[in-house]
């Protein structure tokens, strides 16, 4: 049996503050970005980075596990979060929920990349030229000598 190839994505977080401040395994994106979040697979490496006001830094790398939309929750929220319950600030509504694993605090390693566009999520081949290092490199380095700091929910 063949096994698939994991992709990489770069999922910006503005400053970071409801990614690290989240109760549970997740993060929230507006509605518009559910395209890119559906090619998404089980066990693809998600890299979050802060905005050019915060370092253009990725500060977390972690695992993709599955998503939810809020809109298939209609009555109550069983595999969704509102936001005050998890942590996060502003009233925005983070109708697409990535749940996500295997946790890798990294911002220290200064993976850093700018790059204009609208998008939040992108294909790491289609940002490539704009960080400092090869994240796809280092993710091996990074599991071998970083400790993860949590595996799951």
């Amino acid at each position: 049996m063949e096994s698939r190839s994991v992709n990489h994505w770069v999922v910006r977080v503005n400053d970071g503050f409801n990614l690290i401040n989240s109760k549970y395994n997740v993060f929230g994106l507006v509605r518009n970005h559910l395209g890119m979040v559906k090619k998404m697979k089980f066990g693809d490496k998600i890299w979050f980075l802060t905005n050019k006001e915060n370092g253009g830094k990725i500060i977390r790398v972690v695992d993709f596990d599955y998503y939810y939309d809020r809109k298939n929750e209609p009555f109550w929220n069983v595999h969704t979060y509102k936001n005050e319950e998890i942590g996060w600030k502003e009233d925005t509504e983070w109708d697409i929920q990535i749940h996500y694993n295997n946790i890798y605090e990294i911002e220290s390693l200064d993976i850093c990349g700018i790059f204009r566009g609208a998008a939040v999520v992108y294909s790491w081949d289609t940002v490539k030229t704009h960080f400092n290092k090869n994240i796809k490199d280092e993710y091996e380095l990074i599991v071998k000598y970083s400790g993860c700091i949590k595996k799951n929910n």
